[in-house]
């Protein structure tokens, strides 16, 4: 690989979005084996982001008095403590989900279903349509959050933030 990675990373921080392809598909397996450990939806886009956000962020002056497996090294710990990070992260905000039961519904007894279906209407009918959607889309059609994201063309993470705060605007209603 000689100095290969040095002048990629270089061009990337220049501009160069072929060499940025590069270093991407030279990390992939590091990506892959996070993506597996950290195992949830998006994780291969976070740890992507991450890389590109690391190789941006490089300061080559600290390595060029080094070969260029400090530097490899240098991003595969990167990536690590990023995955790391992400999987705290991760946690955290499963932990702040609302868990939402939708299966409250029981057939059994129709006066109950219409009353459940009403009261979901009522709560749903304090977001924004845009959050209503979301919600409508995630927990009821169980689509994941990138399906949702492409489908109004927004980002995963706007997604995300939406959905917390309509999870949080229904939390308000339901213990109010």
């Amino acid at each position: 690989m000689g100095e290969e990675l040095f002048k990629s990373v270089l061009q990337v921080q220049n501009g160069n979005k072929d060499e940025l392809m590069f270093i991407i598909e030279k990390f992939s397996p590091l990506i892959q084996k996070y993506k597996r450990k950290l195992n949830y939806d998006e994780s291969e886009t976070d740890l992507i982001i991450a890389l590109i956000e690391i190789v941006l962020s490089i300061k080559l002056n600290n390595f060029m008095s080094y070969s260029e497996g400090k530097l490899i090294k240098f991003i595969n710990n990167s990536i690590a403590n990023k995955s790391i990070d992400l999987f705290r992260k991760f946690i955290i905000r499963k932990k702040q989900e609302v868990e939402l039961d939708f299966d409250v519904i029981d057939n059994t007894n129709i006066e109950d279903d219409l009353n459940n279906r009403i009261l979901i209407m009522e709560l749903l009918a304090n977001l924004s349509d845009k959050q209503k959607f979301i919600i409508i889309e995630k927990y009821f059609k169980c689509r994941s959050d990138m399906d949702i994201a492409k489908n109004l063309n927004i980002s995963r993470q706007a997604i995300n933030k939406s959905k917390n705060e309509a999870l949080k605007k229904l939390k308000y209603y339901i213990l109010d």
